[in-house]
């Protein structure tokens, strides 16, 4: 079992047990635990520290703002970027076509929105919150609700290729599904406008740090669009999990980030508490 897991009390300890244990099963269960959990502290203490980022809260960031803030741009430009999939995504932004682009948070996430910028210029980044990577900011969805929605379905009607995170906030209508086997909550609302517009490329998007400062980002292959209209929600949500997932299982096990995870298995754990309360009592 991991020793000195970041955490304080019991009730703590025996949470990130559980969560790094069906981690572990998912992504590595041929690795000794001890060895997998060191790896999964080494990646994290030696890579999220190193790279530059400003977090300006939620409140979107104006053009006019964004031209007089520094730029660190020179400091993601020591990475070298690697691409793989990009042509036919650019294609399909060049034709018109709505790209909706889905990345997560694990792997080379403080990467994944400079590196996409810089190859596709037009690209319009939804996150968390409002956040700047070089010259290039986010939109907040924390707290934006329908108001953040509502703009992200404006900009893949008029062509502009979108970037969200199939594990942003879980606000609004949510479906549960397993995250690395753990129970967890995901919004749908993004994936549902995408849905609805005609010939919308979902395209989950896998994002890993390499030695010697490269950053691999694979842009995969769409879910197909000619099976939207008859996909759940829950089964588009699905589709892309288990494209990410498989490449974090056969690239990089320790580039998971278990604090994401941990969110999001609270949030179920929550929701559930409520539907209990709601049901009420069982009946005898």
């Amino acid at each position: 079992m991991p020793e000195n897991p970041p955490t304080h009390t019991a009730a703590e300890l025996e949470e990130f047990k559980r969560v790094f244990i069906s981690v572990w099963r998912t992504l590595a269960p041929s690795r000794e635990v001890q060895a997998y959990y060191d790896a999964i502290r080494t990646f994290q203490l030696s890579y999220l520290p190193s790279q530059k980022r400003t977090v300006h809260g939620t409140k979107p960031i104006d053009p006019a703002k964004a031209a007089t803030l520094p730029d660190n741009s020179a400091d993601y430009e020591t990475v070298t970027y690697r691409y793989a999939g990009l042509d036919p995504v650019k294609a399909a932004v060049a034709a018109g076509l709505p790209v909706f682009l889905v990345g997560w948070h694990h792997g080379a996430i403080h990467h994944l929105d400079y590196a996409v910028a810089r190859a596709i210029p037009e690209i319009a980044i939804f996150a968390r919150y409002t956040l700047q990577y070089g010259r290039v900011f986010s939109i907040p969805m924390e707290g934006a609700g329908a108001l953040a929605l509502l703009r992200m379905d404006r900009l893949l009607r008029d062509g502009r290729p979108i970037l969200t995170y199939i594990d942003g906030p879980p606000e609004g209508a949510t479906v549960e599904l397993p995250l690395l086997g753990v129970p967890a909550r995901f919004a749908v609302g993004p994936i549902r406008l995408a849905r609805a517009i005609a010939g919308a490329r979902i395209v989950p998007v896998s994002h890993f740090i390499r030695p010697d400062r490269v950053v691999e980002i694979a842009f995969h292959p769409p879910v197909p669009p000619e099976r939207l209209p008859a996909m759940s929600e829950s089964d588009i949500v699905a589709a892309v999990l288990a494209t990410l997932e498989a490449d974090l299982r056969r690239d990089a096990p320790e580039q998971v980030l278990l604090q994401f995870v941990q969110r999001r298995e609270a949030v179920a754990r929550k929701a559930e508490a409520q539907r209990a309360v709601t049901r009420g009592p069982a009946k005898p």
